[in-house]
């Protein structure tokens, strides 16, 4: 707790650093123009002529036109001059170097918005008809700005006036215009992508483009981290397979499991406290290929949005994190694809127009990606199944992304998105007289079908109905021979599901230039199956009824969000989730507020803090470390209440333009409670008789708290990120080690990420990332004792998770050369290595037995005793990965 404090005490003493005194304001003589085109542009020259800064209420008439009789006074002159018989009151914060204007207190606002207008309408890719998520719209002369949604819509709001308007998004050339509006329009905007050059352009002083830039990363929430895919995509990982989860895990108070696995572990967060949604449809099960490969293809994927702090209300049931996955819409201009191949799997990607009466209309994608690790094994097979040989081991995967959307001609949209992956795993062994046959499967099915509609400028409907469900099965058998053939002799398989239907409904409210209201309801029918027995072995049949019995659940939530500028420095997101989740003649009632404030301070500093409440109403029964699929999801029940979470974050923030740097400091605190865990000695397979509720230990309860540092390279020829976590994550169940506190699992103290990409010629790109982590705790014996009558060792254990791994860190690196075919076709070669010096970083623990004799030279010596050791096993040797791209148009 003393740690804690002092993270929190030192980010308040460097924030309370930043702001100085500056002298005397009121009384600076400035020298200005005779007249203005509105209040708002004289105050803007006013501050910074006289070097200070404003910040007034948002009642305050900043459209009129000003005359001034005098063009050289004093400030408070100036304000006087302005402000007669008007009921406008100014207050100096001299240490602020600030002048805050306000309306008097008994005098109400007499504003009249009617008199402003509205820009609203779409950015878009000008090639592909994409639209661009989160692109810039910033008018510099009043400084007000907005972003683009997901859907690439924006409304801004402004004073009627002659406007210039920068438009600008990572990756493509900025547009800046000016514009003559005295009514409210509809905008289409489209921007091209960037021609890559080898040389860095450096501008003296912030562009328009920077300015708006920088003032969003100043207004971007505590915990959200958005990074380009094609960012992304260059981080080298296992198999040079890119991988976005994986490239998440190397950003501050993220990580993964054990090596190869694939479920994200968030600010002490287990893998199942994260909401990972994919064109708003949770994906439950996130491994391809036993957790080495992610489910999420890059290659059909636009955007991707991490919040692990700061949650907004449209978002609940995870308590960790969300990952927001956005599907890319398909080109609508023309017909475009690319595929790829490597040494394991193979990637393929087909979009274009539906028809060329369709162009700018209605547009398709589809993606397919498969490993073909089982061509390899298939000699084995062939053999066993032939009866020539005694093992064998076979692996398939599979997924794909299809997506179709229309527009139609009163400006709305309908999108339709689909996935599904699947994989297939199956070993055997045997002899001439009985064999054994092992077999897993899982996968995801997600759908969506969205539609949205500008109501109004002001006003943006959607309409979202989705589809999920995750399959898992097991599938164990024995055979013996009769007959010169192989008969089943004993078998048992389970086939547990999640399914989930929701409907949502969402209004986007955009009042001003800086103020957005977001109102939304949805509704969500779960089916979980957490059991799905079928057995030759004795089990009463009312009994396995009892245990394979779906639970049916139904979840009502409603939200609101209000994201406003109070003041010019002054930023805030407030917003309430309420639940009703009824199960089980049960109904469980959640409020969760949540608020995130920016103070944006001089020379680019900002100040950001965030509060949440969260609640979860499923759980995962984890049956081991080793990155399996073997997961079972429940729901909460009557008699396992919903987990919740409540987590208070504080940061500070500097952008360094012309650097092109963001740095960010934060610290956090999360309390858990009503966490699940399996009893000591329980797992899903060997308590297949009995309900998964009386294997488990509950009302678990746990705290995470820590410090990130981030420092972002966001352009240039150099560009990556150094992220470091200072971590606590620990656990304590009233069943589990006498109702002490424990070190969690994944429970890591020092966490350093390195990633870079340097860009040596137009076509030749090198990637390379380090990571070092802290090892993670494991439960080990603390002594050993002789079963003479069994005949094997009993070990004696104390403490849950007693024993630290050794460190695990490892280097990564991977080469692309881009090329032109001799037909003009793009393509690139891509060659890299995972674990490039040969780390044996630990996976598993094991312990060896080795025997002492009486005199170790002379052979069949008297044994006086053994000697039990901790043996640590690793998984992942050096890797070498190549693969070849190309381009289809």
């Amino acid at each position: 707790m003393q740690c804690k404090f002092k993270l929190t005490l030192l980010l308040f003493f460097v924030s309370f650093s930043m702001v100085n005194a500056q002298g005397s304001i009121l009384y600076k003589h400035v020298s200005l123009d005779r007249s203005f085109d509105s209040l708002e542009e004289l105050l803007t020259e006013l501050s910074r002529k006289g070097e200070f800064t404003f910040a007034y209420s948002n009642d305050i008439p900043l459209s009129r036109k000003v005359a001034l009789k005098s063009t050289y006074q004093t400030v408070k002159a100036y304000l006087d001059e302005l402000f007669l018989n008007e009921p406008i009151e100014y207050i100096l914060r001299e240490k602020e170097n600030k002048i805050i204007l306000a309306r008097k207190k008994d005098h109400p606002a007499v504003f009249n918005p009617i008199n402003w207008i509205t820009i609203s309408g779409y950015v878009k890719d000008a090639s592909s008809g994409e639209a661009l998520i989160g692109a810039t719209i910033y008018e510099p002369h009043s400084r007000k700005g907005v972003v683009t949604n997901t859907y690439g819509f924006f409304s801004l709001t402004l004073a009627p006036r002659q406007l210039q308007l920068s438009v600008s998004y990572v990756g493509y050339e900025p547009s800046t215009f000016t514009i003559s509006l005295t009514r409210d329009t509809v905008l289409n905007i489209t921007l091209s992508q960037a021609t890559q050059t080898l040389s860095e352009i450096i501008v003296s002083g912030e562009t328009l483009t920077d300015e708006a830039r920088l003032r969003q990363s100043q207004e971007a929430p505590l915990g959200q981290i958005s990074i380009p895919i094609e960012r992304l995509k260059k981080i080298p990982v296992v198999f040079g397979e890119p991988d976005l989860l994986k490239a998440f895990s190397m950003l501050p108070g993220v990580s993964i499991g054990l090596e190869g696995s694939s479920g994200l572990l968030v600010r002490g967060g287990s893998s199942d406290q994260n909401l990972i949604l994919l064109d708003e449809a949770p994906v439950y099960n996130l491994s391809h290929l036993f957790g080495l490969i992610s489910v999420i293809n890059p290659d059909a994927v636009k955007k991707a949005d991490l919040f692990k702090g700061g949650f907004p209300a449209r978002f609940g049931g995870r308590l960790s994190s969300i990952v927001d996955i956005t599907m890319k819409e398909g080109n609508n201009q023309t017909k475009t694809g690319e595929w790829s191949i490597g040494l394991l799997s193979s990637r393929f990607l087909m979009e274009g127009p539906l028809s060329t009466k369709l162009k700018n209309r209605t547009s398709y994608l589809f993606s397919a990606r498969t490993f073909y690790l089982g061509l390899f094994t298939l000699p084995s097979y062939i053999a066993y199944k032939a009866g020539r040989g005694d093992r064998f081991v076979t692996y398939l995967m599979y997924d794909t992304n299809m997506k179709i959307n229309h527009k139609f001609s009163d400006g709305s949209h309908l999108f339709v998105s689909f996935y599904q992956g699947t994989d297939f795993y199956r070993a055997g062994e045997g002899d001439a007289k009985q064999r054994s046959d092992f077999g897993l499967s899982w996968g995801n099915t997600t759908a969506t079908t969205r539609y949205v509609r500008p109501l109004s400028a002001k006003v943006f409907f959607r309409s979202v109905l989705t589809y999920s469900k995750y399959r898992y099965g097991i599938d164990i058998e024995s055979f013996k021979s009769e007959d010169q053939k192989f008969v089943k002799d004993n078998f048992l398989s389970s086939r547990p599901t999640v399914r989930d239907w929701t409907l949502k409904t969402v209004m986007d409210y955009f009042p001003s230039g800086n103020h957005q209201v977001k109102l939304g309801i949805e509704a969500t029918a779960h089916r979980y199956q957490p059991s799905s027995i079928r057995t030759s072995y004795g089990l009463d049949e009312e009994k396995l009824t009892s245990i394979n019995a779906p639970v049916i659940a139904n979840e009502t939530a409603i939200f609101a969000e209000d994201e406003t500028t109070i003041l010019p420095w002054l930023k805030t997101n407030v917003g309430l989730r309420s639940v009703v989740f009824g199960v089980e003649n049960k109904k469980y009632f959640s409020l969760e507020p949540r608020i995130t404030a920016n103070i944006l301070l001089p020379d680019n500093f900002a100040i950001k803090g965030a509060y949440s409440q969260m609640r979860q109403f499923i759980h995962l029964l984890v049956n081991n470390g080793l990155g399996l699929p073997n997961d079972i999801w429940v729901p909460a029940t009557s008699q396992v209440p919903p987990q919740y979470a409540r987590q208070i974050a504080l940061g500070i923030s500097k952008a360094l333009p012309i650097e092109h740097l963001e740095l960010s400091l934060e610290a956090y605190h999360k309390s858990m409670t009503n966490l699940i865990d399996y009893k000591e000695g329980a797992n899903y397979l060997t308590n297949f008789n009995q309900s998964w509720q009386q294997s488990i230990a509950k009302k678990g309860i746990g705290e995470a708290y820590g410090m990130e540092l981030f420092i972002h390279k966001t352009q240039g020829r150099f560009n990556g990120w150094a992220a470091y976590t200072l971590a606590y994550n620990r656990r304590r169940f009233t069943e589990l080690n006498e109702g002490k506190w424990f070190w969690a699992n994944f429970d890591r103290r020092h966490t350093i990420s390195l990633t870079g990409s340097y860009r040596l010629t137009p076509k030749i790109n090198v990637s390379a990332n380090w990571i070092l982590q802290t090892g993670s705790p494991v439960t080990v014996p603390v002594a050993v004792r002789s079963d003479y009558e069994r005949g094997f060792p009993v070990f004696i254990y104390q403490d849950r998770n007693n024993f630290r791994m050794p460190a695990y860190h490892r280097l990564d690196l991977s080469f692309s050369f881009a090329h032109t075919t001799r037909k003009g076709k793009q393509a690139s070669w891509s060659v890299g290595v995972y674990n490039a010096y040969n780390r044996a970083n630990p996976f598993y623990v094991d312990i060896t037995k080795r025997i002492i004799p009486q005199d170790p030279q002379r052979f069949g010596s008297k044994i006086i005793g053994t000697k039990n050791s901790l043996q640590v096993g690793s998984f992942l040797p050096v890797l070498p990965f190549v693969s070849y791209t190309k381009k289809i148009k």
